[in-house]
């Protein structure tokens, strides 16, 4: 769908973060913006079984504030 929307084709429906580059270059230009996208689940897996390691833990909880700034 982006590769349409760059060459003309129409415009789409896509998270920001999947066009951030071609926003800020000028490719592709933000319409209907207070348009909410609907929420999409977002799902941390580890191999650490129960005991997830608070390396682990931190870099999750560091995902999720970066994903919640984008929604």
């Amino acid at each position: 769908m982006k590769l349409a929307a760059l060459k003309g084709a129409g415009i789409v429906h896509l998270l920001r973060i999947a066009v951030a580059e071609e926003l800020a270059a000028g490719q592709l230009v933000a319409i209907l913006s207070d348009l909410p996208l609907p929420s999409l689940p977002v799902h941390a897996l580890h191999a650490f079984g129960r005991q997830v390691p608070m390396r682990v833990r931190l870099f999750i909880d560091f995902l999720a504030a970066r994903f919640a700034k984008l929604a």
